[in-house]
């Protein structure tokens, strides 16, 4: 079994008021924990939810990380246009915290417009966290929606 993946959730850095000090240590961390996976082409990913990651920039772009993954309804996504943002930017557009249907195509446009503000090495759409408390029922819509965004952002490019 090879694995391709592997990432990192991190619920709560953006509520901890020390978080900001601690980059240095998140960082030393995620090395740690990702050693060896470059050379075998593990993709990583920090998938940090639940708050406005937008005050740690210009620090995210330094973690060990290929993807920063950010809860674009909790983040202030206009701070990262002031910054080259060199990662691959994993968009959390599919709100877990509702049972609201996001509409695909306006995914899509909120997608393009991040895309064309930040310009990050690369673009996925993802829930803003885990889905596992939404009901199923709507958590497979909730997905499907995000698909059919991917769908129509890839016939775009």
């Amino acid at each position: 079994c090879k694995i391709s993946f592997l990432q990192f959730n991190e619920p709560c850095l953006a509520y901890a008021p020390e978080a900001e000090s601690l980059l240095d240590n998140i960082a030393e961390s995620l090395r740690l924990a990702s050693k060896g996976l470059q050379e075998l082409n593990v993709i990583t990913s920090l998938h940090l939810y639940n708050g406005n990651v937008s005050k740690f920039l210009p620090g995210l772009d330094k973690l060990p990380v290929d993807r920063i993954g950010v809860d674009a309804y909790s983040t202030d996504l206009k701070k990262f246009a002031g910054i080259k943002f060199r990662k691959f930017l994993e968009l959390g557009v599919i709100n877990s915290k509702n049972s609201l249907i996001e509409d695909p195509e306006t995914l899509v446009k909120y997608a393009k417009q991040v895309s064309e503000k930040i310009m990050p090495d690369g673009l996925a759409l993802v829930p803003n966290r885990p889905l596992e408390l939404v009901p199923k029922q709507i958590a497979i819509k909730k997905v499907e929606s995000m698909a059919k965004a991917a769908e129509l952002l890839r016939g775009a490019a």
